[in-house]
């Protein structure tokens, strides 16, 4: 008997589609896309399409070059923004910066943040009883030295949907100059994960929930 797969949220079965053209790129279209020669033109075409696509999947208008990174996973694609704005502010001066995450984000997101605060950064994770984040509890945490904002589009285990557009506009009209980024790997495909509308500086997907 076939299994009976429910747990697609987990991941999805790569369609077969993107099976045929993952394969084609692997064995026909395997040039190194930083080459100047026909093979890696050719590679190169394939990547800049790959790119568009998904930029207007996100419904990312008049897009600037360098913005969308590749990664190998959701979580190395997490490790990058939270890490690399880190890494930024450890050149600056002042040694002590506020960032804040809340208490049901993928380990992903959580994990680095606990590494921050081992690191001297001061972490606020906001609470998420009842699958809702609080604006009153994110305006008393957001201080003027708050740098960082991580709220995930929707939990990955209880599938509660935060207001994560409400939450950053929230943070950026008090701390205009705060990062914000959202963990949208699970919501990606499902709601409105536009960065631009959703005020997000930096925004994570992953392929393997929608079939890629």
């Amino acid at each position: 008997m076939e299994p009976v797969y429910l747990d697609n949220s987990a991941t999805t079965r790569v369609t077969e589609r993107a099976a045929d053209k993952a394969r084609e790129a692997m064995t026909a279209v395997w040039g190194n896309p930083s080459s100047v020669h026909h093979m890696g033109r050719e590679a190169e075409a394939w990547l800049n399409e790959a790119r568009g696509r998904l930029i207007r999947a996100l419904g990312v208008k008049n897009p600037r070059a360098g913005r969308l990174i590749f990664t190998g996973s959701g979580t190395e694609a997490d490790n990058l923004a939270i890490f690399g704005v880190l890494s930024a502010l450890r050149r600056k001066p002042e040694s002590r910066r506020r960032i804040i995450a809340t208490d049901s984000e993928h380990p992903a997101v959580k994990r680095p943040f606990e590494a921050a605060a081992e690191n001297g950064f001061d972490v606020v994770f906001l609470s998420t009883r009842g699958g809702v984040v609080d604006p009153g509890e994110l305006s008393e945490a957001l201080t003027p030295d708050t740098v960082l904002l991580s709220v995930m589009r929707v939990n990955n285990e209880t599938g509660a949907v935060y207001d994560t557009p409400s939450l950053f506009r929230l943070a950026k009209e008090r701390c205009p100059g705060l990062v914000t980024h959202c963990d949208a790997v699970q919501g990606f495909g499902k709601l409105d994960c536009d960065p631009v509308r959703m005020k997000a500086d930096l925004l994570t997907v992953s392929g393997h929930k929608i079939g890629a």
